[in-house]
């Protein structure tokens, strides 16, 4: 796949996006505790202010972009249509009723009397047959990591088993093609990604970075006024000051504009 450019509005934040984001999300939380809304109200940091910062913030975090939007055209190529998805789920169920009953019946044929139960009861353990539908993927899946392990169960009988069931029809290349489809099941994307166009992801991650640069224009403004005016504490608690020796320190439950 072709990594995203820096054109490509759809690219994932980078490092000094996602920075902004955080500090943004710690100043909006920390600037509302009681000991601090009084002093930012006295600069003019009012409710309006603050949901303007909110608004921005949960713009550029991309509140308003789908998570559906994320999967690209490209990351879609091995997407089924709806019928082809049923056909899968049919198939995988028609596996399932046809080879779950012939295991159980093979390991009570040739696993010895004494470990009987426990290989048939660890076989099939949290592995009930399901409905058809996407449950069966799971069930399935089980069913051929645990058949792999027959081969070399220490378990008398389990070996043969194995082999009894691969000579009727359980050999290689069923178990690939029934993996294979486990696989491409898995990796489909839900459902609504099908109806998502790509411009709609264009213009949602458009939007979503377009609100970044008026979010830092915003965190400036605002951090430069508190952090002239507020004392040590408070602005490390708001996310406008470093923290001295690189190591946090305790914030004074109550301070003040006229801290030093």
């Amino acid at each position: 796949m072709t990594p995203p450019t820096e054109a490509d509005p759809a690219r994932p934040l980078d490092a000094s996006e996602r920075e902004l984001l955080e500090l943004v999300q710690r100043f909006l939380v920390n600037v509302s505790a009681p000991d601090i809304a009084p002093v930012a109200l006295a600069l003019a940091y009012d409710g309006a202010e603050h949901a303007e910062g909110w608004r921005l913030f949960g713009l550029a975090a991309g509140t308003s972009r789908p998570l559906e939007h994320s999967i690209s055209a490209a990351q879609r190529v091995i997407a089924m249509s709806g019928d082809e998805q049923r056909l899968g789920f049919r198939r995988l169920d028609e596996f399932e009723n046809r080879w779950f009953p012939r295991t159980e019946a093979a390991l009570r044929r040739f696993v010895d009397a004494k470990h009987r139960e426990a290989a048939v009861t660890g076989f099939f353990a949290d592995m009930p047959q399901q409905a058809e539908g996407p449950l069966v993927v799971g069930s399935v899946e089980k069913f051929l990591a645990r058949f792999a392990q027959l081969a070399g169960s220490s378990a008398p009988g389990a070996a043969a088993a194995h082999a009894s069931l691969a000579r009727r029809g359980l050999d290689a290349d069923t178990l690939g093609a029934i993996a294979a489809l486990v696989t491409k099941l898995k990796a489909q994307p839900a459902a609504a990604c099908e109806a998502v166009s790509e411009q709609q992801r264009q213009d949602s991650a458009i939007c979503q970075r377009a609100a970044l640069d008026p979010l830092r224009l915003w965190y400036r403004d605002w951090a430069e006024t508190f952090r002239g005016t507020v004392g040590y504490h408070v602005a490390v608690r708001l996310g406008i000051r470093e923290v001295k020796g690189g190591r946090p320190r305790a914030a004074a439950p109550a301070e003040t504009p006229s801290e030093p």
